[in-house]
């Protein structure tokens, strides 16, 4: 089994909605699972900012 999570941060602007939130979750989701198993990438800003491998025992 791995694990692939996308994450984003920060704080929303005026014009910014839940969806818009959730989008960019989600295409860092999609990042992580091009990089490989068990990932975790963070999106912020417009762009990924970190990814880390997960070491699961």
């Amino acid at each position: 089994m791995t694990t692939s999570i996308g994450c984003t941060t920060g704080i929303p602007k005026q014009d910014e909605t839940l969806e818009m939130f959730i989008k960019r979750a989600d295409q860092a989701l999609y990042q992580a699972k091009a990089e490989g198993r068990n990932r975790a990438v963070f999106y912020r800003n417009a762009e990924y900012v970190l990814t880390h491998e997960l070491l699961l025992s």
